[in-house]
């Protein structure tokens, strides 16, 4: 998730200062253990990334499947989203989500490529890990 789309997100659900925290140490850990695990198995910290990207794609799309049956409200979109993904007026949080799982898409796209290619390469004895 790029910085932009954390801006987005804590201008539609307004977190309290408990909820900013856990989420800045969620983060700081999170950091840390890809950090630890891309430089001791960086093919396994691609996976994760590429898991992780799959894991936000189905989410944003699971956020829109309830957006449509009512169960969360589709209210306007905030105006940082609206300079950011260029949006018109009337946009909505329904727009916004469609706009970032279409991030997410170009992200997880590349990722599955390398990926393939790395297992490949691996599997063909062209490449050593570290």
């Amino acid at each position: 998730m790029s910085h932009t789309s954390r801006q987005i997100w804590l201008k539609v659900t307004t977190p309290t200062r408990l909820e900013r925290a856990l989420v800045v140490l969620a983060q700081a850990a999170y950091v840390t253990f890809y950090s630890a695990t891309y430089a001791l198995a960086p093919t396994f910290a691609h996976r994760l990334t590429g898991y992780l990207e799959e894991v936000a794609v189905q989410a944003y799309t699971d956020y829109l499947a309830a957006i449509d049956r009512g169960a969360i409200p589709n209210g306007p979109a905030p105006d940082i989203a609206k300079l950011y993904y260029r949006l018109p007026e009337n946009a909505t949080i329904r727009d916004v989500v469609l706009h970032v799982r279409a991030d997410e898409c170009m992200v997880r796209c590349p990722l599955r490529t390398m990926l393939l290619t790395e297992s490949r390469m691996l599997s063909t004895g062209l490449r050593r890990d570290r």
